[in-house]
């Protein structure tokens, strides 16, 4: 990492193995704790420094934040994104002479760690490239801005993310579980947001607002109890029956009484209906499967003429009902009146609309 003073030319290298959010950081840091804090960074497009803005956050109107480009937030720092190489050639000038001397200077002194060489570059080699190759500002005012009293730089330089705090109080971080603890004699709200700061060092921090939650780690989530009820070993419970005036009774008894009334205006008075009922009976009774039986066992009622043998069904019934001789026509008008076609030898139905037999 280098970072170049566009006024100056003064120059802060840190060597590292990739070029990542943490060298970038350290970097920063390390300028910001020496010189102050800049108005602006002039950085090329890689999504260390700067990124596409999501659909969410163009829905929202929001700016496209990487955590380096946060924590220049946090200070104030405008970030420009380079649109070529060419456009950041200071840069790209001091990087040419680095390859070509600090390499040959690495060699020289059998350095071969990142360690001992960001030693190098800090106490030897620094010092004297600025010496040699640092000029004097066109005006001598320095908008570099001091870092204000109180301000926790490891606050600043460090990885953020949002997490939700679930039902049983544990926060969920790169596969790890943090169980916060009580603030005083309540819990934080289940449901609520927190912010989780993991430092240079590798410690990890519950943020609420600006009031630390204290937390401790767990290996498994607790055990919550079985909301599930113990199944019943009694017997099964009743239902609550309706009371006598409850209206879905009241609806069942005005359509029994309903159908009563049609029953009686279609069969008449009680007695005329139990005569029906009894005739209908009887001639279900007289109609029995009739199976592999012989023709002579096939009609046991068939009879000549002038017989006065009883027909199948009459039996028990009175004589004037089961003759069809009825009173009241309407009592029997379920019954089919049309004469129907018997086999020979059977006796045909009453004309007067009373079937007795077959």
């Amino acid at each position: 990492m280098d970072l170049v003073d566009d006024a100056s030319s003064t120059t802060l290298s840190q060597m590292g193995e990739q070029e990542t959010t943490w060298a970038a950081a350290d970097g920063l840091r390390a300028w910001v704790e020496k010189y102050g804090i800049p108005l602006a960074l002039y950085v090329g497009w890689k999504n260390v420094y700067l990124r596409q803005a999501t659909p969410r956050e163009q829905l929202r109107g929001e700016a496209p934040l990487t955590q380096f480009g946060r924590m220049c937030a946090k200070l104030g720092i405008r970030i420009i994104g380079a649109s070529s190489p060419q456009a950041k050639g200071r840069c790209e000038r001091n990087h040419g002479v680095h390859q070509d001397r600090l390499i040959k200077l690495l060699r020289l002194r059998k350095i071969s760690s990142l360690e001992q060489a960001n030693g190098y570059l800090e106490r030897e080699y620094l010092p004297e490239h600025n010496r040699r190759f640092a000029v004097a500002p066109a005006k001598r005012a320095d908008y570099h801005r001091r870092v204000e009293r109180g301000l926790d730089l490891r606050r600043v330089f460090c990885l953020e993310e949002q997490r939700s705090v679930s039902q049983d109080w544990v926060v969920r971080y790169q596969n790890r579980l943090l169980q916060l603890e009580p603030q005083g004699k309540r819990y934080l709200p289940a449901g609520s947001q927190v912010v989780v700061q993991q430092w240079r060092d590798g410690s990890l921090h519950v943020l609420q607002g600006e009031r630390e939650v204290r937390w401790k780690e767990i290996e498994q989530l607790p055990e919550r109890e079985s909301k599930r009820r113990e199944l019943w070993q009694g017997p099964p419970p009743r239902g609550r029956q309706p009371a006598v005036d409850h209206p879905w009774n009241k609806a069942a008894a005005r359509e029994w009484l309903r159908k009563q009334r049609r029953q009686e205006e279609r069969y008449g008075n009680d007695a005329a209906v139990e005569a029906v009922e009894s005739q209908k009976q009887a001639f279900h009774r007289s109609h029995e499967p009739l199976g592999n039986l012989a023709n002579s066992a096939r009609f046991p009622h068939s009879h000549s003429a002038g017989d006065d043998s009883v027909f199948p069904g009459e039996e028990g019934i009175d004589s004037d009902v089961g003759r069809g001789k009825v009173e009241n026509q309407k009592q029997v008008s379920h019954f089919p009146t049309a004469p129907r076609r018997s086999p020979a030898g059977c006796s045909e139905p009453s004309s007067e609309g009373t079937l007795l037999s077959r």
